[in-house]
């Protein structure tokens, strides 16, 4: 079956209609869609005045008219990166302009300097017309779809998500009320999150450990399911892999070792210098769980067969920490990391408000169903993540008092 290696459930955590995702949601390209743009006019809404607001602000700095050049988004994403030593590839937005409109290229690294953009703008041979602070309304529609989702998936069923201006330029505002804001500052860790997810295999090269990073990210995914707390495995979350990632993936697993006879058994955080290959679960850059496979699934990828129907379950010591998975994954990470502040008192000009309307589309609860639809028992698959739990940090607060909040 799974291999787990060592902890057990928490026997205190309780079922609730506040667990969240019992309806999944996606967030993502072809998933969200904008309806209109949102002309700023008061909404208010009954009882705004005795909400908390949290106010976010997307970091980053936009170039504005970019040419191309006949690059691709990717290609331009990737050039400014590579001169950017320090930033990640992902933290580099790259988008094409319509008809004669020019294209932007954003970067949302706080580290990297304006003189460091335009250096690195210069070294691609991108022409461009200036570099200002803040990031495009795609950008930040993007980020209102994913804490759309997230205070969704976490059952905050009263906030609202709009849009402001005040000195500093336009500005996310979300407003809690009643019980909710009692847990202001988890849900800020839950909003506030970049919530990148991502999959490394890590095994043994050539005597040396080595990290195999984003063997899959949380594009590969076609489902996630709900996080559920399972008879036999405890709690988890059911999801399946793309078909176009599957075979990339069973592959690397067996190429790794991860996927040998007899499955792996991982020791990462006992020993990491001696362990066998090892799939980790990783958070804003941070190692949050470490799993080996069951004998099971080790020989369908071997065979090949895992990949025609690619499903696993990813186990956890807690429904929290399997909530957390669920949520990150559903929603996919913010394309910009946030700086967030919280007041009793309206951060915006109200006139300055506007509903972006960002709708997410509602997808089929998977958790118990393969690729096809055929029922299946997921509790007899998959790959178990180790008991240990650590920095997990965000929204651990506020979904312990959802999943205590009625039975």
């Amino acid at each position: 079956m799974v291999s787990n290696n060592g902890g057990s459930a928490d026997p205190t955590v309780r079922l609730s209609r506040r667990q969240a995702v019992q309806t999944p949601l996606a967030v993502g390209a072809g998933a969200v869609w904008m309806t209109g743009a949102g002309a700023a006019t008061p909404i208010f809404q009954s009882g705004d005045a005795d909400r908390t607001w949290i106010r976010t602000e997307l970091v980053g700095r936009t170039a504005d008219s970019v040419d191309f050049g006949g690059d691709s988004e990717a290609q331009a994403a990737a050039a400014v990166a590579d001169e950017l030593p320090e930033t990640a590839e992902r933290d580099v937005i790259a988008r094409l302009g319509s008809g004669d409109d020019g294209g932007t290229i954003e970067v949302v690294d706080s580290g990297v300097s304006v003189d460091q953009f335009e250096t690195a703008l210069d070294a691609g041979s991108y022409s461009y017309d200036e570099i200002t602070e803040g990031l495009t309304q795609q950008t930040r529609d993007e980020s209102i779809g994913v804490i759309q989702t997230r205070l969704a998936a976490a059952d905050i069923d009263d906030a609202t998500v709009r849009q402001g201006r005040d000195d500093t330029g336009l500005v996310l505002v979300i407003g809690v009320s009643g019980e909710d804001a009692e847990d202001i500052e988890d849900i800020q860790d839950l909003i506030g999150s970049r919530g990148v997810v991502r999959i490394d295999i890590y095994h043994d090269e050539q005597g040396e450990y080595v990290t195999d990073e984003g063997a899959l990210t949380s594009n590969d995914f076609q489902s996630v399911g709900s996080a559920t707390q399972g008879d036999r495995t405890g709690p988890h979350v059911p999801v399946t892999v793309e078909a176009s990632a599957a075979e990339r993936f069973q592959q690397q697993l067996v190429d790794t070792g991860v996927a040998q006879d007899g499955g792996s058994r991982c020791t990462y955080d006992q020993d990491p210098q001696n362990t066998e290959p090892c799939l980790l679960v990783v958070d804003d850059s941070e190692v949050i769980n470490a799993f080996g496979m069951a004998p099971g699934l080790a020989e369908s990828m071997q065979t090949g067969d895992w990949a025609e129907d690619p499903r696993f379950i990813l186990t956890t010591s807690s429904l929290e920490a399997a909530q957390l998975v669920s949520i990150n994954l559903r929603s996919g990470p913010l394309p910009a990391p946030v700086e967030l502040s919280t007041s009793d008192e309206l951060p915006v000009e109200e006139s300055t408000l506007e509903n972006r309307a960002v709708e997410t589309e509602p997808t089929p609860d998977t958790s118990g169903a393969s690729a096809d639809g055929r029922s299946t028992d997921l509790e007899t698959l998959g790959f178990g993540i180790g008991a240990a739990i650590a920095g997990l940090g965000a929204a651990g607060a506020l979904l312990r008092r959802l999943g205590d909040s009625d039975s």
